[in-house]
């Protein structure tokens, strides 16, 4: 058992990139997802004090509550901003590491080991899952979360049983609210539960009623915090995202063909949008769908139902899926692929020796970014706004989680995402960028551009005021000057009178 537990967590270690835990902080900050950073640097101003802030100066929600609270209690502890990344990398691999070891017994359990095998080898192997599990975001806290609640779930006896069962429905009931907080479109995984056990429930009510006790608590209290603090039930970076995806949601159907599946963007980088994307999608979907249909039980296909529903409402509501909300698809691949490991184990075992090989390629092969990432040159911008912008200055930017975070500066997010309900209302709705801009006292603003023509257009036109760019006079530029058009690159323009 430990020598499992240990290699668990070493092939963890390997494939969420912990081999870099060590790096300087310029390189371990390009191992996280820009938005990340608005985690980071909103978490670090609750933990001094300042409130549920992003640049300190606006009140905000936009993030889900278990992974901002987690990474406030090491925000809390950790001043140092590389001490800081590098707690956070090994946190996210620790709790993989915990669904890892909770998946193989779950598998194992309901499948045989070498579906466990095979689940865990998924999880850890597949291209697309680092950008997922790791780097920052919330996957690894929702991963364990879901894969808790699936191992409680399916351990539940069918049987009626009395007080142990009310306690068992209980439990089950507070991990749905955990991965809730975790993600909260997790919030389906509750009338799945109901519908599943429609026929348990109504002989036993005392069991629904100890079920949805903690989810309904946890809802009223999320919605009447929100409510009291920021105006709004839920986070106001959804309405945002909500407002800009309905219009191209609606109309982009084939968006649900798109969807992040593990591996799938690694596989069709170079191929331009198209058929070949959506070919591939259908293909592993209906692979998989195929695999449960055939051999997984009534509560298992009920989280799938679950999850196709989340993700059916993430595009038709918001127009597009985060790489980092892949959780729900990785384990319908998971699933599926248990139920084939059971069917052809020889099969399974082959899979499983091509994915470790995959883990040695990427971890032989991979760097801290690669020629397009823009992290090196929002890092480079950072800092020389630290050394050449007033400390007082306050800097306007649409991509700003690392800036925000390595700039040391007041950095005012400019596409509403980490800012309050005031800014949404003015500036995204009514497209009043220049009054809000002067009301603030934003003189810089910085944002990514190619060196071949730096310009801050593209995002001034999502609110009607491209008047504004001939008040920007560029003050620096950090690109890839071999780069198509010099791009990707950063820069930092003044706002003059």
């Amino acid at each position: 058992m430990r020598l499992r537990a240990a290699f668990l967590c070493g092939a963890t270690f390997v494939a969420l990139g912990g081999l870099k835990v060590a790096s300087p902080g310029q390189e371990l900050i390009c191992l996280f997802h820009d938005d990340a950073f608005y985690y980071l640097q909103t978490a670090r101003n609750f933990a001094a004090g300042h409130g549920s802030s992003f640049d300190g100066l606006h009140r905000t929600n936009g993030y889900h509550p278990l992974w901002f609270l987690l990474l406030t209690a090491v925000t809390s502890l950790i001043r140092d901003d590389t001490a800081l990344l590098r707690a956070v990398l090994l946190l996210q691999i620790g709790l993989v590491s915990a669904a890892a070891a909770l998946l193989w017994r779950l598998l194992r359990r309901a499948h045989g080991a070498t579906a466990g095998a095979t689940g865990v080898a998924l999880v850890l192997g597949l291209p697309g899952t680092p950008t997922s599990l790791a780097m920052g975001m919330e996957g690894a806290a929702l991963l364990v979360c879901l894969v808790a609640l699936w191992d409680v779930w399916s351990a539940r006896p069918e049987a009626a049983g009395g007080r142990e069962d009310r306690a068992g429905y209980a439990l089950l009931g507070a991990l749905c609210s955990a991965a809730a907080l975790a993600r909260l479109e997790a919030f389906v995984l509750v009338p799945a539960v109901v519908l599943a056990e429609r026929r348990r429930f109504r002989k036993h009510p005392a069991e629904v009623v100890s079920f949805l006790a903690i989810p309904i608590a946890t809802l009223m209290l999320y919605v009447g915090i929100n409510l009291a603090l920021f105006g709004a039930p839920l986070p106001i970076s959804g309405a945002v995202k909500a407002a800009a995806g309905t219009t191209a949601g609606w109309r982009k159907l084939d968006g649900l063909l798109e969807l992040p599946w593990p591996g799938l963007a690694s596989l069709t980088q170079r191929m331009a949008p198209g058929p070949g994307h959506l070919v591939q999608g259908l293909a592993l979907l209906a692979a998989v769908a195929c695999a449960f249909l055939a051999g997984l039980g009534t509560r298992a296909r009920w989280i799938l139902c679950a999850f196709a529903l989340w993700l059916l409402s993430d595009v038709l509501l918001m127009g597009s899926v985060e790489p980092w909300n892949g959780v729900p698809l990785l384990l319908a691949v998971v699933l599926g692929a248990a139920v084939a490991a059971e069917r052809w184990p020889r099969a399974a075992r082959v899979l499983v020796a091509i994915l470790a090989c995959a883990v040695a390629v990427r971890v032989a092969g991979s760097s801290a970014a690669g020629q397009g990432s823009y992290a090196p040159y929002r890092l480079a911008a950072a800092h020389w706004i630290r050394e050449n912008v007033p400390a007082d200055a306050r800097v306007g930017s649409w991509n700003a989680g690392t800036l925000g975070f390595a700039a040391r500066r007041p950095v005012v997010n400019l596409d509403g995402l980490v800012n309050d309900r005031r800014y949404a209302v003015e500036v995204l709705r009514d497209h009043r960028l220049e009054p809000y801009l002067r009301r603030e006292r934003i003189g810089w603003i910085a944002d990514q551009a190619c060196a071949g023509e730096p310009t801050a257009r593209p995002y001034l036109s999502r609110t009607g005021s491209e008047h504004l760019e001939s008040r920007l006079v560029l003050a620096a530029v950090f690109a890839n000057a071999d780069g198509p058009g010099g791009c990707p690159g950063y820069a930092v323009w003044k706002l003059v009178p």
